[in-house]
Parts: C-alpha cells; sequence; structure tokens
C-alpha cells in the first residue's frame, strides 16, 4: 500500500512540471486519487485477507452427515417335529456423521493462486485508475489557466477560448467527478458556467 502511495504521488509530481507553479483549484490530486480509489472500492487490498482465510481452510472440517431408514420383516418357519412359525418386524433408524481434514491445504492450497492472481489485478486496476485520475486532473488544470488567460487578456487574432475547449473541460471534469463520485462536486466545478 505504501508503494501504490508513493507511485501516486510521484505520478503527480512528474506530470504536473508544466503547471508546478499554477495554483489548480479545487481539492489535491492526492484527494481525489484517493477518493476514485474509495469510490470504486479499490482503496483496501482484498488478497492479503484472502490468503489468511486460505492459511487456516485446512484446519476446518469437511462435514458430513447422513440419515438411513430401514424396516423390515423376518419370518421363520421350523418344519422339524415340532414344527414353529416366528414372525419378526423390525424398524431401524441410523445416524451418521463424519468429520474429515485435508491437512495438505495447510502446506499448500490451489486456490492461493488465483489469490494471488487477482491481488495483482487490484494493484494493476488501482494503479490504473491512479493514473487516469491524475491526467484528467492535469488535463482541467491546464484547460482552467487557458480559460482564464484568455478571459483576462483575449488574443486579437480572435483565437482563444472556445466552444471546443469548454466542451473539453466539461467533459474533463465530468468524468472526474464520475470517478471520484461528485467529489469535485464541491468545489471548482460549482465555477463552470452553464452549470
Amino acid at each position: 500500500m505504501q508503494t501504490t502511495r508513493l507511485t501516486f504521488f510521484l505520478l503527480a509530481f512528474a506530470s504536473s512540471s508544466s503547471v508546478a507553479a499554477r495554483t489548480c483549484r479545487g481539492p489535491a490530486v492526492h484527494r481525489l486519487v484517493r477518493a476514485a480509489l474509495v469510490h470504486q472500492r479499490l482503496a483496501k487490498p482484498r488478497a492479503p485477507g484472502w490468503q489468511r482465510r486460505l492459511a487456516w481452510v485446512g484446519l476446518l472440517p469437511k462435514v458430513t452427515a447422513r440419515l438411513s431408514r430401514s424396516a423390515g420383516r423376518s419370518e421363520y418357519w421350523d418344519l422339524g417335529t415340532a414344527p414353529d412359525q416366528d414372525m419378526n418386524n423390525y424398524h431401524a433408524l441410523r445416524w451418521e456423521v463424519r468429520a474429515s481434514w485435508d491437512l495438505s491445504r495447510l502446506v499448500f492450497d490451489p486456490r492461493a493462486l488465483a489469490v494471488s492472481r487477482r491481488g495483482s489485478q487490484l494493484g494493476a486496476e488501482r494503479r490504473k485508475l491512479g493514473q487516469r485520475v491524475i491526467t484528467l486532473y492535469y488535463e482541467r488544470c491546464h484547460l482552467l489557466d487557458i480559460r482564464h488567460e484568455m478571459r483576462s487578456a483575449p488574443h486579437p487574432d480572435g483565437t482563444g477560448w472556445n466552444a471546443e475547449k469548454e466542451v473539453r473541460l466539461r467533459v474533463v471534469t465530468a468524468l472526474l467527478e464520475t470517478l471520484t463520485g461528485t467529489r469535485l462536486s464541491g468545489s471548482e466545478a460549482r465555477e463552470t458556467p452553464g452549470r
């Protein structure tokens, strides 16, 4: 977890060289990354918990229970010197409970490979989401800076802040809000015209 945080911060600082001197209004990038991880349910690494449970699964018994019922009748005829007849009815009810342990799972459980693979996948998803949020955050900061510069000093040739850039700013803002669970809404997003 510590390595993941360090990676996000390094990515944030590496991509912020062009906007380091500028201030981007709104939450800090690391707060948005954290909000995105929480919103996407990727904040807590699940694999170590799964691995701990798998380590103890070999001690849990496999319990089976069986109930059997039988009924019958037997007849006995003696045709010898003293003829005799005997009839017997019987009913039997039998319970059987078994517990068995697979202690080889204490050494290695084949499901541990799947858990490890899933843990690696979750880590990759966390990194990918963090990179996406950081990229969108700094693109948004760049667009806000351009908008501020163009509004304060319009270009004489007519180029400047146009509808295409405004749409891109809104798209980037909406993507960040979606990824972070509208974490951005409480700050800079309210300043965007037309909202």
